[in-house]
């Protein structure tokens, strides 16, 4: 959303609801008999789940390939707090933001979110602030990493049918898998969009059976 606020450091940002931008992920959280699943640790340190990545350099022996955006800015952020030979790739799970994290950050480098601020969103220039903060959190012990397996990820206008199947199912058979993100719903096909529906119906109750319990 950095391009739905527009600042300086002589005026106050201002909240632009015409530029805000439809957070396209939808995170599910399963409730699991005899199985937690820690957002925080007791000891109030951040919890990533994935795994670290090398950046990618286009070279004749990967066939000049270009390195994709969400990748890119991934590195870039990382290499912002000095980790230049590899960053923490972030899975789409929960993370739990620490304020503190935010204003320590903020308070040693004190142009970073003002400069972020000033370009369009998801222009290529920006930082990702998430990954920064987990970055930050990393870099003074603050983290804790956690399994990347206990999460499943859809993309409904990119994974085909019978991958969405599969993954579907996993849910359903591992009782270790915590989190499910259901991302670009609308790019799916109508077939798609209706089986997701109907997928999540078992999961999220409508708000009528809410009101008629």
């Amino acid at each position: 959303m950095a391009d739905a606020f527009k600042v300086s450091r002589d005026v106050a940002p201002v909240f632009r609801p015409d530029a805000a931008q439809p957070y396209d992920d939808r995170i599910l959280r399963f409730v699991r008999d005899g199985a937690a699943v820690s957002l925080w640790t007791l000891e109030g340190r951040m919890v990533l789940r994935d795994a670290w990545k090398k950046p990618r350099i286009p070279a004749w022996w990967n066939g000049w390939r270009v390195v994709e955006p969400h990748r890119k800015i991934q590195e870039q952020t990382a290499n912002r707090l000095g980790f230049s030979d590899r960053y923490f790739d972030l899975i789409h799970a929960p993370q739990a933001l620490h304020k503190s994290f935010f204003e320590a950050c903020d308070a040693q480098h004190p142009d970073w979110f003002f400069e972020n601020a000033a370009y369009p969103f998801r222009d290529a220039q920006q930082f990702w602030p998430i990954g920064l903060i987990a970055h930050w959190a990393i870099s003074r012990h603050q983290a804790e990493f956690k399994s990347n397996k206990s999460g499943v990820m859809i993309h409904a206008g990119h994974h085909s049918e019978r991958v969405i199947k599969a993954r579907l199912a996993k849910v359903a058979a591992d009782a270790s898998i915590q989190f499910a993100c259901l991302q670009s719903m609308d790019e799916g096909s109508a077939a798609c969009q209706k089986s997701l529906f109907q997928w999540l119906d078992q999961y999220i109750p409508s708000w009528i059976s809410l009101l008629n319990p």
